[in-house]
Formats: C-alpha cells, sequence, structure tokens
C-alpha cells in the first residue's frame, strides 16, 4: 500500500514478531500515503492542522521522536482514525474527501508495483493479485474474489476491527488501481460493510474494456457526425 502503497510492501525479519499481535495492524505506509495527500493536494498547513486535531497516542506514533518507516507495523485503528480527521479537517465530514485519498495512494501504488500488469490490460487480475497480497500489510483477514472479465466482488473476511472512514478510502484506491490498468467507467460499490454492523466487508466492481470503450466513442463520434446532415435535410424540406 515503499511510502503510501496500500497493496504492496517489503518483509522485513522483524514481521512475525509484530504480525501475532491481538489487534489489527497495517503498515505505515498506509498513514504515510494519507498524509502526503493532504501535503500535496491541501498544503503545509493543513497538514499541521490534521496532526494537531489526533489525539495524544495517535500523534506519538505516527510523529514521535522515532520517523515513522513504511514497512513499520502500527495499529490498523490509529491509521483509520487519522482517515477520518483528515475528512474533517480537508473536507465536511462526510467521507467524500477519502474516496480522493485512495485515488491518490493508488497512483502511487499501481505504477510502481503493478507495471507488468498493467501493460496486460486486465484491471481484474490486477486487483485479484492485490488482494493476495493483504497480509503482506496488514495483519488480520482474507480476500474471498470472484470475478468475470469485467466485473469483481470481493469479500474481507475475518477482519475483525473495522472503520467506515478506511472503507471510503479503499473504494477510492479501487477504483483508481482500476483505472490505471486500463479500466473505463469504472463503477465501484460497498453494499455490505462490518462498521454498518454486517459479518463482513464487500465491495463489488464493474468496468468497461479498453475495446469497448473505443468501440462505443466510436459510435458516439459518428453518430454526431451525421447529425447535422439530418437537420439539414430537415430545413431543405
Amino acid at each position: 500500500m515503499a511510502e503510501g502503497n496500500f497493496l504492496c510492501c517489503s518483509m522485513g525479519k522483524k514481521r512475525s514478531r509484530t504480525r501475532h499481535s491481538d489487534i489489527a495492524m497495517t503498515r505505515g505506509m498506509n498513514p504515510l500515503a494519507a498524509l502526503s495527500f493532504v501535503r500535496e493536494n491541501h498544503g503545509p498547513t493543513q497538514l499541521e492542522n490534521v496532526l494537531k486535531s489526533l489525539e495524544g497516542e495517535d500523534i506519538a506514533i505516527l510523529t514521535g521522536k522515532a520517523e515513522l518507516k513504511s514497512n513499520q507495523w502500527i495499529p490498523y485503528m490509529v491509521h483509520a482514525r487519522l482517515l477520518e480527521t483528515i475528512d474533517k479537517v480537508c473536507g465536511i465530514g462526510d467521507y467524500a474527501t477519502l474516496y480522493n485519498v485512495g485515488r491518490h495512494m493508488s497512483a502511487r501504488d499501481v505504477p510502481r508495483f503493478f507495471r507488468p500488469l498493467i501493460r496486460l490490460g486486465n484491471p481484474g487480475w490486477i486487483l485479484e493479485v492485490s488482494t493476495r497480497l493483504w497480509r503482506m500489510y496488514h495483519n488480520k483477514g482474507y480476500w474471498e474474489v470472484q470475478r468475470t472479465p469485467v466485473t469483481i466482488l470481493a469479500t474481507l473476511n475475518d477482519h475483525e476491527e473495522c472503520h467506515t472512514a478506511f472503507c471510503h478510502t479503499f473504494v477510492g484506491w479501487l477504483t483508481g488501481a482500476l483505472e490505471l490498468s486500463g479500466g473505463y467507467d469504472v463503477m465501484v460499490d460497498h453494499p455490505v460493510c462490518q462498521a454498518r454492523g454486517a459479518p463482513n466487508c464487500v465491495f463489488t466492481a464493474r468496468w468497461v474494456e479498453k475495446s469497448a470503450s473505443n468501440h462505443h466513442r466510436e459510435k458516439t463520434v459518428s453518430s454526431k457526425v451525421k447529425q447535422p446532415s439530418k437537420r439539414s435535410n430537415q430545413v431543405k424540406e
């Protein structure tokens, strides 16, 4: 999920010791990516406002004496609360800003870690590979994925800790990843959410393949070219 990637990271020697924590953990690269969104899109003043709005324990983890490393394990809820704070400070508290945070993260991740798959032009395959890598950057949960050439249904199981802010961010990440890997007219939904009382989180996505999108555009251009002649005929009549 290198700094700021949602879906890939190096596996350090210390990983086995921290992965068995009783609480959900995530890599430091995720909050680092979220903070980079604030810095690049809202400036240093808003970044400072975000950090000032965090609780004492969270700010100590994110900006303590020891610099936060991208492959460092931190509590998942620290990251989730950071996302929620970003939405309140940089947005209006309706989680809409987090969609853009997720897209920002995918723009950093996909070209860097999935370049060979991008060339294949298969968005569904990228997402399937990404979910397989989940336990490289989260210590809890696993994904079940069903996909067709232009749709995907992904279910996150056994991740007891959940947060609405994370889910909204992940919707943005999925959208950006699909677009960057060749999907057009991408639509991502989150119909089932553990934060709303469901037993797990379900994400669905559909998109149009490049060839189909080009065909649609050609038809649209063709119809626009024909329309003036029809109006001209009507005038003549």
